[in-house]
């Protein structure tokens, strides 16, 4: 399944994923900065408005996409 910012062409970087990816096995492994990735996680949001995160959101939840991404947003 892609998460839903790669799916709706909001993290457009194309190394997102496997940073994600390496930020994860850091927090499995106990070693992960969440500041650092919290930086990381919300930075496709930073040009978005409230109104189109919210609408986001009610279709991640229709889609059941948000198992994916959603569930590390701090909205």
């Amino acid at each position: 399944m892609e998460p839903i910012l790669g799916g709706k062409g909001i993290a457009t970087a194309p190394d997102f994923l496997e940073e994600d990816k390496r930020l994860m096995a850091l927090y499995a492994q106990g070693n992960m900065d969440m500041e650092d990735y919290l930086k990381f996680s919300m930075s496709p949001l930073s040009g978005v408005s409230k109104e189109a995160v919210s609408l986001l959101v009610e279709q991640c939840i229709d889609e059941k996409s948000c198992l994916v991404y959603f569930h590390k947003l701090p909205l």
